[in-house]
């Protein structure tokens, strides 16, 4: 797991619990995210849930693939008629 405030790598239960708790206190850091991602060698990234900007970002488009991946999102089969 990568944090969204400053981009470190979580590794442990007393790290992740501190990312969870720091959502409430700290703004994201986006940048930092997607340098460490593409430092790990994240090439194509799901965008899960609701979201109206994380996947409109140049940044993310010029760094990764994005898929979004939703409820509104996905395939239907044809209806017939």
């Amino acid at each position: 797991m990568v944090t969204d405030q400053d981009g470190t790598i979580v590794t442990t239960a007393d790290e992740l619990r501190t990312m969870l708790l720091d959502t409430f206190d700290l703004p994201i850091h986006w940048p930092k995210v997607v340098d460490t991602l593409k430092g790990a060698g994240v090439s194509k990234m799901y965008i899960t849930g609701p979201d109206n900007l994380f996947h409109r970002l140049d940044r993310t488009k010029s760094n990764f693939e994005v898929v979004t991946v939703g409820p509104g999102k996905r395939s239907r089969p044809a209806r017939k008629r």
